[in-house]
């Protein structure tokens, strides 16, 4: 009855159910979070009787649980500050203590600990089923791959929720597991163009909205990650973003328009320089990290600067259709681009404009970013050769 999944698919009729009507009719005028009151009642209900908890535990607690967490613990019972904070923080707080109670048996702990949402639920001392930072990374991507649509949806609408969120206090393990997620749920390899186009609007918003420490969170998650699993899912990052550029590629709606529409944003703006301000923050990540710059090298980043730098030296101010296929390997064009760059320099070869702050900034990533392709030449002429002897075994 009270699960926020079909709260919120309710909100906008006319009026709650009878039953969902007396509930809120129930509540007091000075509870922060609208469903605190009925985890609170469970936890009543289970204080020191291990056979309702059982019975709880069996009853569907745990799905509840997960569709709370997936969704940011947002009060789907009113209309506004449905996310704010001290409101989430409520109701997490007293999840953690129901859990704590039920948790305080093996037979409550082994239940708890057969279902996948014990993997997502965040560390707390006081809770015996968390697993250790490490191993909860590892193992968030094999979880989200199993689980709905509608789960991953909630989590990546969740994500931009709390990065628009300035009150939130960030902590580091929290931002680690939304680093995990939006990257696992861009790079995925079969969970659909609408979850990665909007992953990828989520580490937009993350890199770009979020507070200086979110931003150097999930960038360090990425240098430091596992180099197998970026390898893994850089390059199909980088491949999509390519598609993106040409605006007319499946599902490149669910990045462009907004999403969520609580979410203000300047479209125009976002439209011509939203890729470039992921390359940018790629582009930072890299510069003194060398490993994660092999793998943007070996994802073929310099393909995906090459229409930028092209329209940007034509004098063409907004976004160019491209063949998104020509984008993923390196051909001529992109070298003798490079050999142009080499010899006379970026700035020189932009042709001349009056002030425009949209245009200065596109500049700024692209020469910042063939700066430090530049200094790694021997990587991509390497690069270059393995993609030919490829080409020759394919022939």
């Amino acid at each position: 009855m009270l699960d926020p999944f079909k709260l919120y698919a309710m909100r906008g009729t006319e009026e709650w159910p009878p039953a969902i009507q007396a509930y809120v009719k129930s509540l007091t005028v000075w509870e922060s979070h609208c469903l605190e009151p009925f985890v609170a009642f469970l936890q009543d209900l289970v204080d020191g009787n291990n056979v309702v908890g059982e019975a709880i535990l069996e009853g569907g607690i745990k799905d509840y649980l997960l569709h709370l967490y997936v969704s940011n613990f947002f009060d789907p019972l009113v209309k506004e500050d449905s996310g704010d904070f001290h409101r989430t923080s409520t109701l997490y707080a007293a999840c953690n203590s129901l859990l704590f109670i039920l948790s305080h048996t093996q037979n409550g702990l082994r239940s708890i600990r057969g279902h996948l949402f014990h993997i997502l639920w965040s560390n707390h001392p006081a809770l015996p089923f968390t697993p250790l930072t490490n191993n909860r990374l590892d193992q968030r991507p094999g979880i989200w791959s199993s689980m709905s649509k509608d789960h991953v949806l909630w989590r990546i609408r969740s994500i931009i929720e709390m990065v628009d969120d300035w009150h939130r206090p960030y902590e580091q393990e929290l931002l680690m597991d939304i680093a995990v997620d939006v990257l696992e749920f861009s790079g995925s390899e079969d969970m659909g163009p609408e979850i990665y186009n909007r992953a990828l609007r989520a580490l937009h918003h993350f890199l770009t909205a979020g507070n200086n420490f979110s931003q150097k969170t999930i960038l360090r998650y990425m240098v430091l990650g596992n180099t197998e699993y970026l390898f893994k899912i850089i390059p199909r990052m980088i491949a999509r973003i390519s598609q993106l550029v040409t605006m007319n590629t499946s599902g490149w709606d669910t990045f462009f328009l907004p999403w969520p529409q609580f979410v203000p944003v300047n479209e125009s703006f976002f439209a011509s320089n939203a890729i470039l301000q992921i390359i940018d923050s790629f582009i930072g990540a890299a510069q003194n990290h060398q490993s994660f710059l092999a793998v943007l090298l070996e994802a073929n980043l310099l393909g995906l600067l090459r229409p930028f730098l092209q329209q940007e030296l034509q004098g063409i101010w907004s976004m160019t259709y491209h063949d998104g296929d020509n984008l993923l390997r390196y051909d001529a064009s992109d070298f003798e681009l490079l050999a142009t760059l080499r010899k006379h320099g970026l700035r020189t070869l932009f042709p001349s404009i009056s002030d425009n702050p949209h245009i200065d900034l596109r500049r700024n990533i692209l020469g910042r970013a063939v700066n430090i392709l530049l200094r790694r030449e021997s990587d991509i002429d390497e690069i270059v050769i393995m993609q030919n002897e490829e080409r020759e075994i394919n022939q």
